[in-house]
C-alpha cells in the first residue's frame, strides 16, 4: 500500500470517527432532552400527589370536626385513604379498654377467610399499638411465621391512632405486591392516623 493510499484511508476512517462522533452526540442530546421531560413529568406527579395528600388531612379535619356518629367517621376516614394509597385492604382496628386487645372496627376491600391470630395486619396494628410509632413490613411471605394464613398480603403498613399519649388503635394498609410501602407512605399514614384521632 502506498502513502498517498494510506493517508487516504486514514482521512476515510478519521471522518468515519468524526460522524460517529457527531451521531453519538446528537443521540446524547436527545437522550438528556427526554430525560428532563421525565424528570419534569415525574416533578409534577409528586407535586400532584403532595396537593393531594394536603388535601386529604384538610378533608379529615373537617370531617371529624363536624360528624359525630364513630362507624361514619372510620368508614370515611378509609374512603378517603383509599383514594391517596395503592392497597389491597384498608382495616382501623381499636383497642377495648377493659381488656386492651384490638378489635377491627372499620375494614375496606379484601378479607382474609381465615383471620388467625398472627395475621399480617393484626401484627403490625398490634406492633403500632404497642409501640405507638408506624410501622413498614414488606416481604411478609419471606418472615412466613408473621403469615400463617392463606391471604395474598405480602406487605403491610401501619400507623398507631393516638391521642396526646393514649393508644386508642391503629389504622393497616397491606397489599398483595412484596414492596410497594416506603417512608413517605408510613409517614403520610402516620399524618393521617394523627389527624383520625
Amino acid at each position: 500500500m502506498t502513502n498517498e493510499e494510506k493517508n487516504k484511508l486514514t482521512e476515510k476512517i478519521i471522518k468515519k470517527n468524526k460522524e460517529k462522533i457527531e451521531n453519538d452526540e446528537k443521540y446524547e442530546k436527545e437522550i438528556r432532552k427526554e430525560a428532563e421531560k421525565i424528570e419534569k413529568k415525574e416533578l409534577v406527579r409528586e407535586t400532584l400527589n403532595s396537593y393531594r395528600e394536603m388535601n386529604l388531612l384538610y378533608k379529615f379535619a373537617g370531617l371529624i370536626g363536624s360528624k359525630l356518629d364513630l362507624n361514619y367517621i372510620l368508614d370515611t376516614i378509609l374512603l378517603e385513604t383509599e383514594k391517596i394509597f395503592d392497597a389491597d385492604s384498608y382495616a382501623i382496628h381499636l383497642l377495648e379498654k377493659e381488656s386492651g386487645k384490638l378489635y377491627t372496627a372499620s375494614h375496606l376491600g379484601k378479607t382474609c377467610t381465615n383471620s388467625p391470630k398472627y395475621h399480617p395486619d393484626k401484627v403490625a396494628a398490634r406492633a403500632a399499638a404497642k409501640t405507638g410509632r408506624p410501622n413498614i413490613t414488606n416481604d411478609v411471605r419471606g418472615k412466613q411465621k408473621l403469615n400463617p394464613c392463606e391471604c395474598s398480603v405480602n406487605s403491610v403498613v401501619a400507623a398507631p391512632l393516638k391521642v396526646q399519649d393514649e393508644i386508642l388503635g391503629a389504622i393497616v394498609l397491606t397489599s398483595a405486591h412484596p414492596d410497594p410501602f416506603q417512608a413517605r407512605h408510613e409517614k403520610l399514614l402516620a399524618s393521617l392516623a394523627d389527624q383520625a384521632a
